[in-house]
């Protein structure tokens, strides 16, 4: 479980007040028993708890991650790595909302390789995974002020070799904001336009019509991650990372 400290401080991060309102004291008094909960062994009384943080709109990545732990103590393990990957987007560095990722997937029973992408485009992808969105807005507004200085400042400036400098060190940092802003984009690409989903049902069947008449393609399991690509009468046209493709009912999987 996280540290009590973390939580708090999300919360306060999260609306931005200088003091906890009604709710966040709510929140957090949710949070305490939910973790008094998953301590003794009562998974679904945590579940249950920290849903009800969640759906409040208080919520934060830790304790995305704690609710995530739950379901992964109560052998749910689709909801778990649902729930591990929305904390890591909150949380893109933390080792332990990381680490206990790779478990769960590793106890997946679908193993699907990705193709390697080029080195610019895994580089920009791994900056992007790196980091949250709002991190990569700030980093690029910062960019963009320290640029726009250097550049007017170097203008203005009367003093030649000063100028040159200025404006060098403009070319390096717009550089850095092309990176920072195109890693931007392709995190909110990938979080807010790509809808992916976790498959939650032990087992189901993709095939190739938005109906159970059509013809069985392939199977998918619980926790295996897909892309949806469309929705039509209550099924979903997802894909898999290595290009297959089938329709399944859409209640069988969560968008991420």
């Amino acid at each position: 479980m996280k540290k009590i400290a973390l939580t708090v401080l999300s919360l306060f991060l999260l609306v931005g007040l200088p003091q906890r309102s009604q709710a966040q004291s709510a929140a957090w008094h949710l949070f305490q028993r939910a973790n008094q909960a998953y301590q003794e062994g009562q998974y679904q009384q945590a579940i249950e708890l920290y849903e009800q943080i969640r759906q409040s709109g208080l919520t934060s990545g830790v304790v995305l991650y704690n609710l995530g732990n739950a379901y992964f103590k109560d052998n749910q393990l689709g909801r778990a790595i649902l729930f591990y990957e929305r904390a890591r987007r909150s949380l893109p560095r933390d080792q332990d909302v990381t680490a206990n990722l790779a478990l769960a997937e590793g106890l997946t029973v679908d193993k699907i390789a990705t193709e390697k992408g080029s080195l610019p485009g895994s580089a920009l992808t791994w900056l992007a995974r790196s980091a949250s969105i709002a991190e990569l807005t700030r980093g690029s507004f910062i960019l963009y002020l320290i640029t726009a200085a250097l550049i007017v400042a170097g203008i203005l400036t009367q003093a030649v070799g000063l100028r040159k400098k200025m404006l060098a060190f403009s070319i390096i940092t717009c550089f850095l904001l092309v990176i920072a802003g195109t890693s931007l984009f392709g995190s909110i690409y990938q979080q807010r336009i790509v809808s992916r989903a976790v498959v939650l049902a032990p087992t189901v069947d993709a095939r190739s019509g938005p109906g159970d008449e059509y013809t069985k393609i392939f199977t998918v399991h619980e926790g295996s991650k897909v892309r949806i690509r469309q929705e039509r009468e209550n099924w979903y046209l997802i894909s898999l990372p290595n290009g297959l493709a089938g329709w399944v009912p859409e209640q069988i999987a969560e968008v991420i």
